[in-house]
């Protein structure tokens, strides 16, 4: 027999607990979640593998940067005391990273099968083997795949440096983050040409070394167009991209034709 539950939001949940402070809105949330588990164990029998499913965030779970930042107050979590006590063995998702949700009760996440953010590069990714047979305790294996794409972290110092780099490792098959240091902004182009000769670059993160001097500039001499390029160059260290130019200029005219339909 399989037990599942779908990520168990408020919405699923047919339930708000925004309402409450934060120590019983965790509380309510959890023991909501237990409910549910006790009453989908109610189908079990003892002559049938038992198996729970679901994905959750259980307390004391080690997350990664890739994962989806956890509610403020933590009204998503789920303690251990509300997970299955009646079955065999608990598979786990949510957490990229396996590991042990709760020995005793045999729970257990194992992981996403691909490493996807720079912190994910410290462990190996892997699975469990669950062996389970009616009525006793399942033999649990660890099994540790093969990375056939890491991840790459190049830390460079100018956009040449950068460019290189992408072009010693075009052959390679790899996922890779850049941290330039640079004393100008980078351009559009330039980001262009590093994505031609490496693909798969997940980020590309200049370091502004330079002090940029303070300039007095008359706002009335530039329209919002160079305003809003200057701006992001500055904040983000590279060049707004096309897209990101064409949406903001249509933001402003929808702003301008509707302020004229106002006066």
């Amino acid at each position: 027999m399989v037990a599942t539950l779908p990520y168990p939001s408020e919405k699923r949940l047919n339930e708000v607990f925004s309402s409450e402070d934060e120590f019983e809105k965790q509380k309510n949330y959890s023991e909501k979640v237990g409910d549910i588990f006790r009453s989908l164990e109610e189908n079990f029998r003892s002559d049938t593998i038992n198996i729970a499913v679901s994905h959750i965030f259980v307390i004391g779970g080690e997350s990664t940067e890739s994962e989806r930042p956890i509610q403020l107050g933590g009204s998503f979590l789920v303690e251990r005391k509300d997970l299955p006590e009646k079955a065999q063995y608990t598979a786990l998702g949510h957490l990229h990273k396996q590991q042990k949700a709760s020995e005793r009760l045999n729970a257990y996440y194992s992981g996403s099968p691909l490493q996807y953010s720079k912190d994910e590069r410290a462990y190996t990714k892997g699975a469990y083997i669950v062996d389970i047979k009616a009525g006793e305790k399942p033999i649990i294996e660890d099994v540790y795949f093969n990375n056939y794409k890491p991840i790459e972290v190049f830390k460079c110092n100018g956009i040449e440096e950068a460019l290189d780099i992408c072009e010693q490792n075009q052959d390679r098959e790899i996922w890779s983050y850049f941290e330039i240091n640079t004393d100008e902004i980078i351009s559009q182009n330039e980001i262009k040409k590093m994505k031609e000769l490496l693909k798969d670059i997940i980020e590309i993160k200049p370091i502004i070394t330079s002090c940029y001097e303070q300039e007095s500039v008359d706002i009335k001499e530039k329209s919002m167009a160079e305003l809003f390029r200057e701006f992001y160059s500055f904040s983000k260290g590279v060049e707004p991209k096309g897209e990101l130019m064409d949406l903001f200029l249509d933001i402003i005219s929808e702003e301008g034709e509707s302020a004229d339909e106002t006066n």
